[in-house]
């Protein structure tokens, strides 16, 4: 399952299921700009409604990207960079989006000061302890796919996925040992990240800056015909 994506999306369907079982027949959603405004708001029927709001939520925070990059600098807005657990996120949207924005074993950049660590949440604590507890990505995966996940661990999943694809480095963390035992790379400054960058791919490099990675979802220029801007609609309704 990739961020933003709603059609055969297992977590949609279930909500879905339950809303029809419980007979739900009104609700009333919003979407939000990234500074947390309305910009869109509909009430009625739930079937009806969500996928209404997708157009609005697609218009705004999707992106077509023709092709894949070398290397993507994903921008994390503030306070979104104060927690790894939180700013791996923007790294995530950047590799495992509809339309990824990095190539294969292309390289992520992902400048993140993350002054609280890991962060200080259950599920945060759960992601740090599952991949630091592990020496091999490949491991992860097995013990996750086998046992199941404890709140925060599926975010480890997620980053065990993307790291096996591309490199991520984190760059002017205060816990270089945090980033690094989890499985990605740390810099001091960008000069540092780009020279680590040199070094596996060369010069003749092409590089993509997403300034607001958090808020930006890249997709195809072609969309399927169930999806607008890359972003499913319900299959069961015909507009």
């Amino acid at each position: 399952m990739q961020p933003g994506q709603l059609y055969g999306n297992p977590f949609q369907e279930v909500i879905r299921a339950v809303a029809r079982r419980v007979g739900l027949r009104f609700v009333l959603n919003v979407v939000l700009d990234p500074g947390g405004n309305i910009v869109d708001v509909q009430a009625g029927d739930p079937f009806l409604v969500h996928p209404y709001l997708i157009f609005s939520a697609s218009s705004l925070y999707n992106r077509i990207l023709e092709r894949t990059y070398d290397v993507v600098v994903a921008g994390v807005d503030p306070p979104h960079d104060a927690s790894l657990f939180q700013a791996i996120l923007a790294a995530m949207f950047v590799g495992l989006a509809p339309n990824a924005a990095v190539r294969p074993d292309g390289v992520i950049l992902l400048p993140a000061a993350t002054p609280e660590a890991i962060g200080s949440g259950t599920n945060a604590q759960n992601f740090y302890s599952a991949l630091q507890g592990v020496r091999s990505l490949d491991t992860l995966v097995a013990e996750l796919l086998e046992h199941g996940y404890r709140p925060g661990e599926a975010r480890a999943f997620q980053l065990a996925r993307l790291l096996e694809q591309n490199k991520v480095v984190v760059v002017g963390s205060e816990f270089p040992e945090m980033v690094e035992a989890c499985h990605m790379y740390a810099a001091t400054t960008m000069e540092e990240a780009v020279e680590l960058t040199r070094w596996w791919l060369g010069d003749d490099v092409e590089a993509l800056i997403i300034p607001h990675a958090l808020y930006t979802l890249p997709v195809h220029p072609i969309a399927d015909p169930r999806e607008w801007q890359g972003l499913a609609v319900s299959d069961e309704q015909i507009y």
